[in-house]
């Protein structure tokens, strides 16, 4: 409803404040927006946040991050989403049976057009990147 009402970079806002709250003693979580914090098509608002969350919650639950930053960048043409952490990092290339959240991840990304990538490095971290077209132009 948030998203709704707010669009995306306010409820993304509010959601990374309730999350840095609630693990505030074990992970500090950053959020940095970069461009003109404008509407978007509604589905595409509620596929990024989706992006967003799934991220955080993989790097507040499996990386065991210190830090996690989600920076979001607003073009005119496109959006890119960059969420790093530091925390234990991980083997991407591993498949995994139980694991569909970067699978999942990666066919979001695909169905808005976009563009996804991952860096992982043990011990050192994960960052992904985000990017998807702001309009089907």
């Amino acid at each position: 409803m948030a998203l709704d009402d707010l669009g995306l970079i306010p409820t993304l806002k509010k959601y990374l404040s309730s999350v840095s709250e609630r693990v505030e003693d074990k992970t500090e979580v950053r959020f940095i927006v970069i461009g003109n914090e404008t509407r978007m098509e509604p589905n595409l608002e509620v596929a990024l946040f989706r992006l967003v969350q799934e991220a955080v919650q993989n790097g507040l639950k499996h990386a065991e991050a210190n830090q996690i930053l989600v920076k979001v960048q607003v073009t005119t043409d496109r959006i890119m989403l960059i969420i790093s952490d530091d925390g234990k990092g991980f083997d991407h290339t591993e498949k995994k049976d139980d694991s569909f959240g970067i699978m999942g991840m990666k066919e979001r990304v695909n169905m808005l057009k976009g563009e996804f990538a991952i860096e992982s490095v043990m011990g050192r971290g994960t960052k992904l990147v985000i990017t998807v077209p702001t309009s089907d132009d």
